[in-house]
C-alpha cells in the first residue's frame, strides 16, 4: 500500500514540509495531530502527537501495521516489494459525480510479479487527493446511471465494472477500497433503485457490500445480494469472466439474486421467538407460522389449485416439493425457538407440538391453513395479466417499450420465456433461414418479424390467424419450433382437433390448457380437414371463452394467444362471412429444400440462438407498435386466393347454374341439384334453409309460386333442369 493510499484514509491531510498532517481518527482531534511521512525502504511512518497508539490510530480507518510495510521489502533489504511505477500505468479511471464533473483521477499500475498498486490524482493531475477523503468519492460510472436499466449491479473496483460494462451489464463501482464504506450522500444517486450487490469473495468484501446495504436501505433501495458459486479468494466480476464465465450465465445469477434483509439470521431470532410463542399450538398455528417465515414469497392459487414461489424474478410453480421442505423448515424452527421459553411446562408443549409437526400429516394440515390466509391465499385471477410485460430470466421485459427490469412480485408473473435477454444478442443462423424459407422477400420477412412481435404480447386487437401453407419440406416445422423456443412458457404448440371441425367435439381440456400463453402453434398434414369456424372466430375475437380441465370445474378466460398453423393442405371453410375471412393471414412457404440439402442440425443451432431471436422479436413489436402488422400483397393476394378456393357454394353456381336477368328457378329444383353436386364432390351439404339464405346473401330475389317458392335470376344449365322446373 503507497503513502498515498494511506493518507486518503484520513481527514482533513494537508501537507507539511516532507511530511503531511491529519486529524487523529481516534480522539476529538480539533488540530491535525496525527503525522505521516516516508521512512526507510519504503516504510511508512504515523505518529499521534496527543500520544495515541499508533495500532489503534490504524485499526480506526481500517489499516494494520503491515499496511505500513506493504511496498518494503519483506527480508528488510530496503528495496521496495512493488517499486513505485516509473512507466505508463495500466489504467487511468476518471472519477466523475453525476453531472459528468471530473472530481478525481485513479491511476492502476499492474507489475510482472503480479503486483499493483494505486495513485490517486487531483483533477489538475497533481499526485493525492489534497486531502479529500476517498469516502466522499463518486461510484464510478454514476454519471451515465439515466442510461442503465435495473437492476444495477454494485461492485468493488473499476476494474470489474468495466468487464461488466464490456458484457452489457449496468454496474457502478465503489472506489474507496474494501475498507472505507462510501458515505450516504455518495450511495443517494441509486434512492429507489434496484442495486444488486455483489462483493469481492473475501471477509473485506463482504464486509464492504454490507456496510453499503445497511446504507442503500436507508434510502428506499430493493437490494439483493449475488454470490458467485465456486468463486476463487477475493474473487470478483473480472476473474469472473476470466474464468471462462458467460453473461447468459451471469445474467441468471443476477436474475435470482436474492433479497438482502439485515442482520436476517442473527438479530431476528429473537424477535421471532416473542412471535411464535404467541400461536397457538394448533394446525391453524402452524398455517400462521408459515406465513410469518415464507409469507413473501409462496402464494397458493386457488383457481388453478397450485403452489407458487417467487425466485426473485418471477412466480414459479412448486416443481419439486419445495413448499412441503417449507412446513417442514417451520416446525423445526418453533423447536429452535421453544428452547428460550422459560416456562418449563410452555417449553416442553410447545418442544412437543414442534416434532408433531414435522409428521406429513400436520405438514399438509399446515399448509392447508397457510394456503387460506392473506397474502399467501390467491384467488388465482389476475396470474400472468399484464399482456406488456414478458417474464425472462433475467427480469421482465415492458414490450411497450422494450426495456428490460427486475421482476417484482406484483407483477404477478408466473411463465418465462426461458431465455436470457440482452438487447445486443444477434440471430445470424435465423435471418439466413428466414432468407431461404422467404428467398430474398424482404417486405414478407418484414411482416413476419412484425406478426411474431406482435405474438409476444397478450394484446390480440388485430383478432387475427396466421396459417402458414406450404406443401411440405419447406421450412415449416422448424420454423414454428424455434418460436416456441424463444417463447418458453409463453408458446404453447396443441393438437390441430383443437381447431378441426370434429362432429360432437366436447372436450375443451386443450382450450382450457392454452390460458396464459401467447403464441399457439398447430400442425396438420391431411388432406380435406375442415375448420372449426365457430371456434377461430371465438379464440381470435377478444371474447371470453369457456373451459375446463380434465375433471374439474369450468372457468372463463379472454384468450391473449396469436393462432399460427402450420398446414400442407390448406384446410375446408365452409364459413363465407367476412366475419371469418377478415382473421385469416396465409403465409405461403414456396421454398422447397430436397433431404439431401436439409441441415440436421438447424433446431438445434436455432435453439441456441434463441436470445437473439428474442430480442429480434422484441425489434419487431416496437415497429409492430408504430407500423400496425400491414400485411403485404403476397399475403393478402394468398388469402383471397383461399377465400375463393374455400366459396363451394360459389363453385356450385358456376358450375351448375347460369346467371343472368329474366332467368328463374324453382327453389327445389336448386336445392336437389345442390345436394347432387355435394354427393358427386364429397362436401357436406348445407340445409335448404341455409341454401336460401346464401341465395338471398347474393342477389336473388325469391317470389312465392303456387307451386312452390322460385328464385329470379338465375337457371340451372342445361343438363341439371327439366322445363317444369326452370327455363333455360
Amino acid at each position: 500500500m503507497t503513502i498515498d493510499d494511506i493518507l486518503t484514509r484520513f481527514e482533513s491531510v494537508k501537507r507539511v514540509g516532507d511530511g503531511w498532517q491529519a486529524l487523529c481518527p481516534n480522539h476529538d482531534d480539533k488540530r491535525q495531530s496525527l503525522s505521516i511521512s516516508h521512512g526507510d525502504g519504503g516504510r511508512v511512518l504515523i505518529h499521534c502527537h496527543a500520544g495515541c497508539d499508533y495500532k489503534v490510530v490504524l485499526n480506526a480507518v481500517g489499516l494494520k501495521p503491515r499496511d505500513l510495510f506493504r511496498n518494503a521489502d519483506p527480508a528488510g533489504n530496503g528495496s521496495p516489494r512493488n517499486p513505485q511505477p516509473k512507466s505508463l500505468p495500466s489504467a487511468i479511471y476518471k472519477i466523475k459525480n453525476t453531472q459528468g464533473q471530473l472530481i478525481a483521477i485513479h491511476e492502476r499500475f499492474d507489475f510482472p510479479n503480479g503486483g499493483k498498486s494505486f495513485v490517486w490524482r487531483c483533477p489538475s493531475n497533481e499526485k493525492g487527493l489534497d486531502g479529500f477523503p476517498t469516502a466522499k468519492l463518486p461510484l464510478y460510472g454514476v454519471e451515465r446511471l439515466n442510461e442503465f436499466n435495473e437492476p444495477i449491479l454494485l461492485v468493488e473496483g473499476e476494474k470489474a465494472v468495466e468487464v461488466l460494462w464490456k458484457n452489457g451489464f449496468p454496474a457502478l463501482s465503489t472506489v474507496c477500497g474494501a475498507s472505507v464504506i462510501p458515505e450516504l450522500e455518495v450511495l443517494k444517486p441509486l434512492a429507489g433503485r434496484t442495486v444488486v450487490l455483489w462483493p469481492d469473495n473475501d471477509d473485506a468484501g463482504h464486509k464492504h457490500m454490507t456496510g453499503i446495504a445497511q446504507k442503500l436501505s436507508e434510502i428506499g433501495c430493493q437490494i439483493r445480494w449475488l454470490e458467485w458459486p465456486d468463486a476463487p479468494n477475493k474473487g470478483d466480476a473480472f476473474d469472473f469472466f476470466a474464468s471462462d464465465g458467460t453473461k447468459e450465465y451471469l445474467g441468471r445469477f443476477v436474475a435470482q439474486a436474492p433479497e438482502w434483509k439485515p442482520s436476517q439470521a442473527q438479530l431476528s431470532e429473537a424477535e421471532l421467538s416473542v412471535k411464535i410463542r404467541d400461536m397457538s399450538l394448533t394446525d391453524a398455528g402452524n398455517g400462521e407460522l408459515i406465513v410469518l417465515l415464507s409469507g413473501d414469497r409462496l402464494r397458493f392459487d386457488h383457481r388453478q389449485k397450485r403452489w407458487l414461489l417467487w425466485n426473485n424474478v418471477r412466480w414459479m410453480p412448486d416443481c419439486d416439493g419445495e413448499v412441503d421442505r417449507v412446513a417442514l423448515e417451520a416446525a423445526r424452527t418453533r423447536l429452535r425457538t421453544s428452547a428460550g421459553i422459560p416456562n418449563e411446562d410452555s417449553h416442553k408443549a410447545s418442544a412437543k407440538w414442534a416434532l408433531r409437526s414435522e409428521s406429513a400429516y400436520s405438514r399438509r394440515a399446515a399448509l392447508e391453513w397457510a394456503g387460506s390466509l392473506k397474502p399467501i391465499a390467491d384467488s388465482g385471477e389476475s396470474w400472468d395479466a399484464d399482456s406488456w410485460l414478458l417474464g425472462i430470466e433475467n427480469g421482465v421485459l415492458d414490450l411497450h417499450t422494450g426495456r428490460l427490469r427486475e421482476g417484482r412480485r406484483e407483477d404477478k408473473i408466473t411463465m418465462g420465456a426461458g431465455v436470457v435477454f440482452g438487447h445486443d444478442a444477434t440471430c445470424p443462423r435465423w435471418l439466413q433461414f428466414l432468407d431461404e424459407i422467404f428467398p430474398s422477400d424482404r417486405n414478407l420477412i418484414d411482416y413476419i418479424q412484425r406478426a411474431i412481435g406482435y405474438s409476444l404480447t397478450g394484446d390480440t386487437s388485430e383478432q387475427c390467424l396466421f396459417l402458414c401453407y406450404g406443401t411440405g419440406a419447406n421450412g415449416k416445422t422448424v420454423f414454428m419450433t424455434a418460436l416456441r423456443s424463444a417463447l418458453g412458457d409463453y408458446a404453447a404448440n396443441t393438437p390441430f382437433q383443437t381447431f378441426e371441425d370434429i362432429r360432437s367435439q366436447t372436450s375443451t381440456n386443450d382450450v382450457a390448457a392454452l390460458y396464459g400463453k401467447r403464441l399457439v402453434t398447430s400442425a396438420e398434414t391431411k388432406e380435406r380437414t375442415g375448420l372449426n369456424e365457430a371456434r377461430v372466430k371465438a379464440m381470435t375475437g377478444g371474447d371470453p371463452v369457456t373451459a375446463r380441465f380434465l375433471f374439474r370445474e369450468f372457468f372463463s378466460y379472454v384468450p391473449t394467444y396469436k393462432i399460427w398453423l402450420a398446414v400442407n393442405h390448406k384446410p375446408m371453410v365452409t364459413d363465407e362471412s367476412y366475419g371469418f375471412w377478415r382473421r385469416i393471414r396465409l403465409i405461403p412457404f414456396q421454398a422447397q429444400f430436397p433431404p439431401e440439402k436439409a441441415d440436421k442440425r438447424l433446431i438445434e443451432t436455432l435453439k441456441q440462438e434463441a436470445p437473439g431471436i428474442l430480442t429480434w422479436a422484441v425489434q419487431g413489436c416496437l415497429t409492430w407498435q408504430r407500423q400496425g402488422l400491414e400485411p403485404p400483397k403476397i399475403v393478402t393476394q394468398a388469402t383471397s386466393e383461399y377465400q375463393a378456393e374455400s366459396d363451394l357454394f360459389g363453385q356450385f353456381l358456376e358450375e351448375c347454374c347460369i346467371q343472368k336477368q329474366g332467368l328463374w328457378c324453382y327453389a327445389k329444383a336448386l336445392y336437389g341439384t345442390y345436394k347432387h353436386w355435394c354427393e358427386q364432390n364429397n362436401v357436406d351439404p348445407i340445409s335448404s334453409t341455409a341454401f336460401g339464405r346464401r341465395l338471398s346473401e347474393r342477389g336473388f330475389q325469391k317470389q312465392r309460386k303456387e307451386r312452390g317458392n322460385l328464385y329470379l335470376g338465375l337457371a340451372l344449365k342445361a343438363e341439371n333442369y327439366t322445363a317444369e322446373e326452370c327455363n333455360p
